[in-house]
């Protein structure tokens, strides 16, 4: 077994004896611990009082990368056994529930009825939700990036305006031929710039909405593709760092802000980037491969 699952299991053996259950023996394997530990279909009073066909029904969730809350007791969900177990799986992606994905798909596909989703299969729906999640979290993140970029033109440009207002109010010492107009003309320039780079970057979300609106309506038609690995994830992280990379770039070719300044923010945003990108790229291969395992496990 992968370290990566091994880490999973033994999350979830945590998980086990916080919720009351007595866990399966040290060093027993996913596939040994579905049929000893709670076999299928079991009636054994002691697996059914300590609720264990449900506990494993949340290690086959997550060895499959497909971990959700929905539908779990509140006692199980709210520990912090269980948060250690979701990050594990999803990383620092916060949760969603099936709500959430059938309303993201009433707003995005026409004539959804209820009846279309009583035909998706469990693991479909799992897998759907968990993309849904990873979209919304790149949603956030484009989101607090734009904010954060139009904060920061608003202030050069506070600090342009009065750069070029204290200039006209002493012509004497700043005549046409001075410095001080050009780097004002520079400045807006690259202003001018940013907003276009700004405004560019909302396409980084509705490209995801696509391909997860195609992602749903595969699965509502009865034609899920939602088990392919989604590299349309992995590709636009990669394009959104080029596009902020491009962004600071831009500003510190210009004289606008303190290289210094610039330089912090770019690596606060580089490394929350790249992390997001490592959570895309690691987490969605990871739960192919643990899915591709569970199905031989069943």
């Amino acid at each position: 077994m992968a370290t990566q699952d091994n880490d999973i299991v033994d999350a979830w053996r945590t998980l086990v004896a916080k919720s009351g259950a007595a866990p399966p023996r040290l060093g027993l394997r996913a596939k040994a611990i579905y049929k000893s530990w709670c076999p299928d279909s079991t009636h054994d009073v002691v697996h059914l009082e300590e609720g264990r066909p449900v506990l494993k029904k949340i290690l086959k969730q997550s060895l499959a990368g497909e971990l959700r809350r929905d539908g779990y007791p509140g006692k199980i969900v709210n520990t912090d056994e269980f948060s250690a177990l979701w990050e594990l799986v999803h990383g620092e992606f916060d949760p969603v529930a099936e709500e959430d994905l059938k309303k993201f798909a009433r707003h995005r596909l026409n004539g959804v009825r209820k009846d279309m989703w009583q035909k998706v299969d469990e693991s479909t729906m799992s897998r759907l939700v968990t993309s849904y999640m990873k979209f919304h979290g790149v949603e956030v993140f484009v989101d607090q990036y734009k904010r954060k970029w139009n904060d920061w033109i608003e202030e050069q440009k506070n600090t342009i305006d009065q750069m070029e207002e204290f200039a006209k109010q002493n012509p004497s010492n700043a005549p046409k031929d001075h410095s001080v107009w050009n780097e004002i003309k520079e400045g807006r320039a690259t202003l001018t710039k940013a907003r276009k780079e700004k405004a560019s970057m909302p396409k980084f979300v509705a490209e995801a909405k696509r391909h997860l609106s195609q992602d749903i309506f595969e699965a509502l038609r009865g034609k899920p593709k939602i088990s392919e690995t989604p590299s349309w994830a992995t590709r636009l992280d990669g394009e959104f760092i080029e596009k902020s990379q491009a962004v600071y770039e831009l500003i510190l070719s210009s004289d606008i802000d303190d290289p210094d300044r610039v330089a912090q923010m770019a690596i606060s945003d580089f490394s929350e980037a790249e992390k997001n990108q490592k959570i895309w790229a690691d987490k969605m291969m990871e739960s192919y491969d643990r899915l591709a395992k569970a199905r031989n496990f069943s």
